[in-house]
């Protein structure tokens, strides 16, 4: 078997797997929708809760005028606050999208590709990254690893795998994540259902 014919076999594999995505979830348990406006609330919740523990924290440290503690602190928050930070950022955004879908949000007139472009990539990634500078660092969705290699640039919104070479923007990602075409992954992007 030659590679073109494995990587047709694996595109087929793929779509036969079945729809995970929120808006099938919804489509086969229509009563978790009431449940969103809840859930969109505890994330609120968790995000200005960490962000004010993080702040109160290094208010304290400054305080104390200590320089280590200062170091300490800051490094406490970027490591640990910061991540769940943007955790409850990006399951806010999905579940907005999510609720928008739910409520017939139609694509408004001025919106087009480059508003779908400008949709942070981490926004669409659950788990928590690693930090260093404008570089989110996960591990990658589209294979499995140990070792974050899977790379997200928020400064221009693109990423890139140093594991298994993939790169893009966010819709790129959209399409390659959920097997969408273009036209369907700009959609989902700008609050649209599939």
């Amino acid at each position: 078997m030659n590679y073109q014919d494995r990587l047709a076999l694996e595109l087929s594999w793929k779509k036969s797997l079945p729809d995970l995505s929120d808006e099938a979830m919804l489509k086969v348990f229509p009563e978790a929708i009431k449940l969103i406006p809840a859930k969109m609330q505890e994330w609120q919740d968790s995000r200005e809760f960490w962000s004010n523990k993080g702040l109160e924290l290094l208010k304290q440290a400054k305080k104390t005028g200590n320089e280590d503690s200062i170091l300490f602190i800051k490094e406490l928050v970027r490591f640990d606050h910061a991540p769940k930070v943007v955790l409850a950022d990006k399951h806010f955004s999905r579940l907005n999208r999510l609720w928008l879908s739910t409520k017939g949000h139609k694509q408004q007139p001025g919106l087009n590709v480059d508003d779908a472009k400008k949709v942070p990539i981490e926004e669409l990634l659950i788990e928590a990254p690693r930090v260093s500078g404008n570089r989110l660092f996960y591990c990658c969705p589209f294979h499995k690893e140990k070792t974050p290699s899977f790379i997200v640039f928020t400064d221009d919104n693109h990423f890139h795998c140093f594991g298994c070479g993939c790169h893009g923007d966010s819709i790129t990602f959209v399409m390659k994540l959920k097997n969408y075409d273009f036209k369907e992954a700009v959609k989902y992007l700008l609050g649209g259902q599939k």
